[in-house]
This record gives structure tokens, sequence and C-alpha cells, in this order.
């Protein structure tokens, strides 16, 4: 949906997920090689955890991300280099990329790259407190559990 079928629409969770867009938008700017935004669609969620953003960014070439955003950091995913077509997919590649971050603060050494886990609206790196990783490793069973069956569905 786009960002208009979404004011116009009567989703039941229309004002958060416009909040959101505006989050979304907000987190892709804060990078130094982004300086503008467009063709924002609405890929789905929950506004109570997460909903699911993909935008194109033309500056450095068409290119689309899914940005997600919600009651967990915030993360891009790009559709090229990831292969990412869905909200269903996306989620699933969201939770991979925060697991890796999860199990270096929890002591288990990884070969892949570390994302970046950022705080909603300010975006300033999380500290790996334990409390943090333990937080951010119930949201991630949380999403499997509960929105990642959900999604999937809508695939089937």
């Amino acid at each position: 949906m786009t960002l208009e079928e979404v004011q116009n629409s009567s989703l039941e969770d229309r004002k958060e997920i416009l909040e959101m867009f505006t989050e979304s938008t907000a987190y892709m700017l804060s990078h130094f090689w982004c300086s503008a935004v467009e063709n924002v669609r609405y890929g789905g969620g929950f506004a109570q955890v997460g909903v699911f953003f993909l935008l194109a960014i033309t500056e450095i070439g068409p290119v689309e991300y899914w940005v997600i955003v919600g009651d967990l950091p915030p993360l891009y995913l790009d559709t090229n280099d990831d292969q990412i077509d869905t909200a269903a997919e996306a989620l699933d590649m969201y939770t991979y990329a925060m697991d890796i971050w999860v199990e270096k603060w929890s002591g288990v050494d990884s070969k892949w790259k570390v994302p970046p886990v950022v705080s909603r609206r300010e975006f300033k790196p999380v500290q790996p407190t334990k409390q943090n990783v333990e937080k951010l490793r119930s949201r991630l069973e949380f999403l499997r559990r509960e929105v990642v069956p959900f999604l999937q569905q809508d695939l089937d």
C-alpha cells in the first residue's frame, strides 16, 4: 500500500502505521549516504510489534530497502543484496541478522558481520548490556513464534 492508501484506509492501526512511516523515513535519512527517500510502500506488520516498509532510494541507483521499525531496533535490508521480496522474508532476515548481534554479545563467536543495533527514534547505538541482549532475544523469540508464521500464511 502506498502512504496515501494507508491514510485513506480503514486500517485499525492506521495512526500508528503512519507514525512508523515517519520513523522509517527518519531512520533511513539518518544514514550519511541517504539524502532522499521516495516511493514508500507499507508492506505489512503489526503496529504493536513491528511494521515493514519498502522504501526506494534512487540517488545511488534504483535501490529498494525493506525497513523494519516498531517495538524493536530498526534495521534496513537491501532487497538486491539479500533477495528479499516479501514482508515475511524481510522479517525472517531481520530476525537472522539480529540473532548475530545477540550471539556476539552472549559470547558466541560468529564469522558473520554484526549488524548495527540502534535505538528507536534517536538511532543511537544500543549498548550490549545483559539486559539489552536478553530483551532483544525475547523479542526475536516472540517474532518467530507469533509473527513469522502469521506472515508465512499470507504467502501460502
